[in-house]
């Protein structure tokens, strides 16, 4: 059944005229929607431009989205993908994914513009392959962080200056409106929110949590724990989850496989991961404070290596958090922590793009690069 769903997708696109379609946004599925969603809404309501959201997951709520200037389809993330990635006729084409041009995400033989949107605050040197960002026209910024090293790429490897947008990051902006909402007045103060980062060093993925839950229920067995993983590792390392679950199904323990729900962030006391960019949300989002437990760097591109002490997400620890190994997270050192004051004094405007404005100036940056390609 979705080898025809998935073909007549590849049908109805290729078949749209030039006139049909004006910006392609392509999502991997459900837990990329969030840095989509405000942006595709924030266009339909003020710009008249005829979009389409493809996902390839059946699971993803923007597929539900409904807009006179919005279809919707699902692909598969195999042939039919790479078939219709092959065959883009959009002048503009919208992705949160890197690695454009590789095998499995194709750049269009007809003359598409590429632009990213990024799903992270972390540094774009050091966690991304040389490669990732090579064939996208424009990239968004999320902060000057972002916009300083691209043009640093750049000059390192030769390579001709791509259009930088100082865009800013949905996320935060979406956690920001909620935390003084609602949703945000039942707060648990017992409550411990794990949210590793994905990869070879990550803590679910080389099971090293295990000790960190133990350690976290011999300070407090009443402690209520959340795990939230990565999307990638919830693809690739599913068997460590569950192992995960059986071992302490008769504890306080539950797992969120759901980004989409912020609630988890929300009524965290406090947030522990390793080097996951959700510490960021966390921190400018909720003005909260993070434990990082100091495993190995999430490193992609040797190139930099000399240079990962001068990525955000290295300099920014010591600024929100505490850094420790898993021995070091005693008892004791976990009561020093919940002594003292959670709240985080820190100013997102100072790192963060238009903090709170995001998604107008995403969307405004998107018409006017729709326009100009479709006058070209």
């Amino acid at each position: 059944m979705k080898f025809f769903k998935y073909f007549q997708t590849l049908i109805s696109i290729s078949n749209l005229k030039e006139n049909e379609i004006d910006v392609i946004f392509y999502s991997e599925g459900e837990n990329y929607w969030p840095y989509f969603a405000e942006i595709i809404k924030n266009i339909l309501n003020n710009y008249d431009l005829k979009l389409i959201y493809i996902s390839s997951s059946c699971k993803d709520p923007g597929l539900n989205l409904k807009h006179e200037n919005l279809t919707t389809y699902l692909i598969d993330k195999g042939a039919f993908r790479n078939s219709l990635f092959r065959n883009f006729k959009a002048k503009v084409v919208i992705l949160t994914i890197p690695e454009l041009g590789a095998l499995q995400l194709p750049v269009s033989k007809y003359k598409s513009h590429y632009i990213y949107i990024q799903h992270s605050l972390i540094s774009l040197t050091v966690a991304y392959t040389k490669h990732s960002f090579n064939h996208f026209n424009t990239i968004f910024c999320s902060g000057p962080h972002h916009f300083e090293e691209v043009r640093a790429t750049e000059n390192f490897y030769k390579l001709t200056n791509k259009n930088l947008i100082k865009h800013g990051y949905s996320v935060v902006d979406k956690i920001t409106t909620l935390k003084n909402a609602e949703i945000n007045n039942k707060v648990f103060t017992d409550t411990i929110l794990i949210a590793p980062t994905c990869g070879k060093h990550g803590l679910i993925e080389n099971l090293k949590i295990e000790k960190l839950i133990k350690q976290i229920i011999n300070f407090r067995p009443t402690i209520k724990i959340i795990i939230r993983p990565h999307p990638e590792t919830l693809k690739h390392k599913s068997k460590n989850i569950s192992l995960l679950k059986k071992k302490y199904v008769n504890h306080n323990l539950i797992f969120e496989e759901n980004i989409l729900n912020y609630e988890s962030l929300l009524n965290a006391s406090i947030l522990i991961t390793d080097w996951s960019g959700v510490a960021f949300d966390f921190a400018f989002g909720l003005r909260k404070k993070v434990i990082f437990i100091n495993e190995g760097n999430k490193i992609r591109n040797n190139d930099f290596i000399n240079k990962i002490d001068q990525t955000f997400e290295f300099k920014m620890r010591n600024k929100i958090g505490y850094i420790l190994t898993i021995d070091e997270l005693s008892k004791e050192k976990l009561n020093w922590i919940f002594d003292k004051k959670m709240t985080l004094k820190i100013n997102p405007e100072k790192y963060i793009y238009n903090f709170k404005k995001s998604d107008q100036v995403a969307a405004a940056e998107i018409f006017k690069i729709a326009k100009e390609q479709l006058n070209t």
